[in-house]
C-alpha cells in the first residue's frame, strides 16, 4: 500500500502542511496521553480495590476528580472501557484538522485562479475528488477507501449514537481483503468488530 506525502526527513516548505502535521501530531500525542492515561489510572486504582471511600476522599489533591465521584471498582470499569469513548472522539476531531487542511489547499489553488473559491468551502467528502480533478494527482485508493469509512464512522458518531450505521456497514462489506489487513496494520483493529 503506497502512502503519499513527503518521505521521513524531507524538508516540507510548505508552512501550511508543517503546521497540519504539527496539528496531527499535538492531537495524536494527546489522545494517546488520554489512553495511556486512563489505563494507567485504572491499573493504580487496583491499590485501592474494595474501597468503600469515593475517589475525592481518597485523591482529594486531583484536580476535577470530584466530576468522578465513584468508588475505586466502579471508576476501573469506567477507565477499562475509556479507549471506546475517545475513539468516537477523536474521528470527528482528526476529520475537522484533515477537512481544514485540505480546505487550505484547494484555497491556496482557487487563490492561483487554478479553480473556483466555492470548491474550498466543500465538504471533506468532496475536497480530494475536487483536488485530484483540478491537480491531476491521484490518490491511493486503499487510502481514500479509509478517509471513506472514517466520514462514516464520524458520521455514525454524530448522527447515529456511535452505532454502526447501514451505509458503514456495507462499504465495509466491499472492501477486499488487502484493504481490511491494511486498515488493521494501521489501526491496530478491524472497524468491523467495532459495530
Amino acid at each position: 500500500m503506497a502512502r503519499g506525502g513527503p518521505t521521513r526527513g524531507q524538508m516540507v516548505r510548505f508552512r501550511a502542511f508543517r503546521e497540519y502535521e504539527d496539528h496531527k501530531a499535538e492531537a495524536n500525542n494527546a489522545m494517546m496521553a488520554l489512553l495511556a492515561g486512563a489505563q494507567l489510572s485504572a491499573h493504580l486504582l487496583k491499590l485501592t480495590e474494595g474501597s468503600d471511600r469515593l475517589l475525592p476522599e481518597v485523591f482529594p489533591a486531583v484536580d476535577h476528580i470530584h466530576r468522578f465521584n465513584l468508588k475505586s471498582d466502579q471508576a476501573r470499569q469506567i477507565l477499562h472501557g475509556a479507549d471506546t469513548h475517545l475513539g468516537k472522539m477523536a474521528v470527528p476531531y482528526v476529520l475537522s484538522l484533515h477537512e481544514d487542511f485540505m480546505r487550505t489547499c484547494v484555497g491556496m489553488l482557487a487563490d492561483n485562479g487554478l479553480c473556483a473559491k466555492a470548491l474550498a468551502k466543500r465538504n471533506l467528502s468532496d475536497l480530494h475528488t475536487d483536488f485530484e480533478s483540478v491537480t491531476s494527482h491521484v490518490y491511493d485508493t486503499d487510502m481514500m477507501s479509509y478517509m471513506t469509512v472514517l466520514g462514516h464512522m464520524r458520521n455514525a458518531v454524530i448522527h447515529n449514537g456511535g452505532t454502526m450505521t447501514r451505509v458503514l456497514f456495507d462499504t465495509l462489506a466491499h472492501w477486499s481483503g488487502a484493504q481490511e489487513q491494511g486498515w488493521g496494520d494501521l489501526a491496530k483493529r478491524n472497524p468491523k468488530d467495532s459495530g
